[in-house]
Formats: structure tokens, C-alpha cells, sequence
């Protein structure tokens, strides 16, 4: 391009802006109700901290749970791991206008939820100095205790030889994850995996239930084999104590599903649910040609991960049908497909199912993933009690972008098969094929 012509291009690209500036007001009131006298009210209510501790609850994932869940009231617990009793790291990173300080704790939530609680860090978040130094770039992310390790080790395993149950709080710190965090394998920090071992030997037996917090996809198979139940909390926020012990007692559901795949191994990663098969798909007629990792089982192809997307348990289990479609095929545009799913609680606790609808478009003008998350419906459900998700998908849904070489887009539909997954997560579904003709 000439200069005129890049010099043209940049005024334009201006112009666009300078336009929609002006448009919103910007140039009469350039804050734009950011001003003092505009400013909101106090964003810690009663009301938004309730919301807060809807949202710890409702976010947090229950990945195992081998029937010890939930917690009596008045239990004696012992809630050990250097993240139970941590205000800091509840909010995350680029929490810029958190106040760390009102902050509800894990073992404070515990105690409010009326269990007798033990606290004991047990162990350092994480050995190495140099990295305690480049988390605390924000002060008092990362406190080291100044007791020797084993002497913190002991304390653990003196607190969870003289409880009924054992709450280990784990993971990473907020800084572990945001801008310049990454780090050669995504396992839970070694002192702490170290330190779950050690406790589960001392319960003696009795339940194990570990609460994974992190900002990203962890590999947690260590923290799995060594717990009876396993929760990944994320960085919940301000309510966090309150919206684990919530759901610790069994005063919340646990209704999160996983908006990302856990690996099974730390290579995996970056994975994602809906990976495109590549001209080697998995599994293949030719295994030593398979698109997969040769080392890892065939329950844990990389395309799904460890846990797959959307999953998550409940209270209960269920039993979820073939879709049924209304009408497998269809002809013209203007056509809608209804995918309808029988979902059964077949538990003894009335629990919500997260049915969920996926579509792979096999043949396109160009690659599609193999397959794409076009719905989702929570049916909460007694015991015994049948309901069917209904799910209506339109020529809207099962288009895509397509870039032109003049550097326009539209958006096209290709007619043709199209197979409609449902189930409960990425990985666990079943199908039913939608011939769709223009």
C-alpha cells in the first residue's frame, strides 16, 4: 500500500471511533457517570453478598464423591491445607477493586455452618522462594509460615487423627494464574500433594474431602487417588468460605459443570471438547496412526480430557436417553429441528441434571470442530421422577463464519447430516442424525 493509502486507512479506523464516542456522549461527559456524584453504592450489600455466596456455591464443581458427602451438622473436621484460612487468594487475580479484608475464609465458612473446626496449614503453598517472591507481586498473596515443615506436617496429621472428617484445601495461589504465570506442569505444587498423602494416612479411614482451588485446568489425578470426594472451587470470590461449607453440609447443590477439559497430564494442555479429528481420527482402523498420545489409555484421548467438559456430579444419579427427534430430516431454511431427551433420577435425592446438546457438522466448505455446544437445560428432579429436555435447533445454530479474500465475512449454512449429541457432558453422549436438506 502507498502512504496515502495507509494514512486513508487510519483515518477511517478514527473517524469509526471518534463516531461512536461521540454518539455515547463522551465528548459532553467524557466519565460518563463515572464522577463522584455518580458514583454506585457500596457493592457489599447484604444483598450482593448473598448473591456471592449463591455463586461460590453454584460455580464450584463436584468431580468425585464416594458417598461422603455431605457433612453432619456439628462435626468435628479438620480443615487443613495453606488455603483454608486465606482471605487473599479467595478473590483471585485481577481483582483490582477487591477488598481482600471482607473476604469470608473457608474455615470461617465451616465454622459458621456449624461444624467444630481444627485448622492446620500443614504445609508451604509452595517450597521454591524465588517463585513466593513473584506471587507476592501482589503483597500478601503468599504468607510463609516460619515453622519447619515437618513440624507443620505433624500438626496436620495430629488434627485429622482426632476428627470425624478432613477438609484439605488445595491448589494454587491467585498469581499462579493472569498475565507472565506459566508454568512447565499444571500438577497441584509438590508440598501440598506431599502433605494430602501424609493426612489421608492419618484419617485412619475417615472421609477425605479435597477442595481444588485454581484459576485455570489443573492435572489433580494425585489429588483424586488420595480424596473421597474432590471439589474444584476456582477463586470464588468474597462468599467463597461460606459457598464451600454450603455445599460441605448439604445446604447448596452442587450444580457447576466444567466450563473447560481437565488433562489427564500436563502435556495435554491446551485441550478442548471440541478438537477437530484431523485426517487420523480417534480411534482408528490403524492404532499405530491414531491421532492421540501412545501413553495415555483410550478413556483419556485428548480430545476430551480427564474430565470433560460440562461435567459435573450431583446429590444423585441419573439415567439419560437417545435424543428423539421430532423429524430426522427436514427440508428448507426456515425448518426447526426438536431434539427431546428423557432424563430419570434414579437417586434417592432430589438433585439437578445439566442436560446438555452438542452438534458435529461432518462435511463444510471448511473444518468444523467436532462438535459444538448449542443448548443446555437444568431439570431439577425428585426421586424417581422422569422429564424430558427439549431442545430446538435452527439453520441460525448450525451456521458459521466463512471469510472471503476481499476480507468480508458471512455467516453460511452448509445443508447435509448433521449428528445431534446429548448427555450430560462432552465426552458421555449419545446421538442421533439430523438430515437436513436446503
Amino acid at each position: 500500500a502507498t502512504a496515502a493509502e495507509v494514512l486513508a486507512a487510519v483515518d477511517a479506523a478514527c473517524a469509526r471511533v471518534l463516531r461512536l464516542k461521540h454518539r455515547l456522549g463522551l465528548f459532553e461527559d467524557p466519565y460518563k457517570g463515572a464522577r463522584a456524584a455518580g458514583a454506585p453504592a457500596a457493592a457489599l450489600t447484604p444483598a450482593t453478598r448473598a448473591l456471592a455466596r449463591q455463586a461460590a456455591a453454584a460455580s464450584t464443581v463436584l468431580l468425585a464423591d464416594r458417598g461422603v458427602l455431605p457433612l453432619g451438622r456439628g462435626m468435628r473436621v479438620a480443615l487443613i491445607g495453606p488455603l483454608g484460612d486465606d482471605r487473599h487468594n479467595m478473590l483471585g487475580t485481577w481483582a483490582v477493586a477487591g477488598v481482600p479484608e471482607a473476604a469470608v475464609t473457608i474455615r470461617e465458612g465451616l465454622a459458621a455452618a456449624g461444624l467444630a473446626v481444627t485448622f492446620a496449614p500443614g504445609a508451604p503453598l509452595v517450597e521454591d522462594p524465588a517463585i513466593v517472591d513473584r506471587l507476592n507481586f501482589v503483597p500478601g498473596t503468599v504468607t510463609p509460615d516460619p515453622r519447619p515443615a515437618a513440624v507443620l506436617l505433624a500438626e496436620a496429621e495430629a488434627a485429622a487423627m482426632a476428627a470425624e472428617a478432613v477438609v484439605v484445601v488445595l491448589g494454587e495461589a491467585k498469581e499462579h494464574t493472569g498475565e507472565c504465570a506459566s508454568r512447565l506442569t499444571l500438577d497441584v505444587p509438590a508440598p501440598q500433594r506431599a502433605m494430602l498423602s501424609a493426612v489421608r494416612a492419618a484419617a485412619g479411614g475417615k472421609p477425605v474431602i479435597a477442595v481444588v482451588l485454581a484459576g485455570r485446568p489443573l492435572q489433580i489425578d494425585p489429588v483424586v487417588e488420595a480424596a473421597d470426594a474432590v471439589f474444584y472451587a476456582w477463586f470464588a470470590g468474597t462468599e467463597m468460605g461460606h459457598g464451600i461449607a454450603d455445599l460441605l453440609t448439604g445446604a447448596a447443590e452442587p450444580t457447576g459443570r466444567l466450563a473447560i477439559s481437565l488433562p489427564a497430564h500436563g502435556a495435554q494442555a491446551p485441550i478442548a471438547h471440541g478438537l477437530a479429528e484431523g485426517g487420523r481420527p480417534w480411534p482408528g482402523r490403524w492404532q499405530k496412526f491414531r491421532t492421540a498420545y501412545i501413553d495415555l489409555d483410550d478413556a483419556q484421548h485428548p480430545a476430551r480430557g480427564r474430565w470433560p467438559f460440562g461435567f459435573g456430579l450431583s446429590w444423585s444419579a441419573f439415567d439419560v436417553a437417545a435424543p428423539r427427534l421430532d423429524a430426522p430430516e427436514l427440508d428448507g431454511p426456515d425448518a426447526e429441528a426438536v431434539a427431546r431427551v428423557a432424563v430419570t433420577n434414579r437417586g434417592d435425592w432430589a438433585a439437578t441434571a445439566v442436560v446438555q446438546c452438542y452438534v458435529s457438522d461432518r462435511v463444510a466448505r471448511i473444518q468444523r470442530p467436532a462438535q459444538e455446544l448449542v443448548g443446555f437445560e437444568r431439570l431439577s428432579l425428585a426421586p424417581g421422577e422422569t422429564r424430558e429436555a427439549v431442545f430446538r435447533l435452527t439453520r441460525a445454530m448450525l451456521s458459521y463464519s466463512l471469510p472471503a479474500v476481499d476480507g468480508t465475512v458471512a455467516r453460511v449454512w452448509d445443508p447435509g447430516r448433521f449428528v445431534v449429541r446429548t448427555g450430560l457432558n462432552a465426552r458421555d453422549t449419545r446421538s442421533a442424525t439430523l438430515v437436513w436438506r436446503a
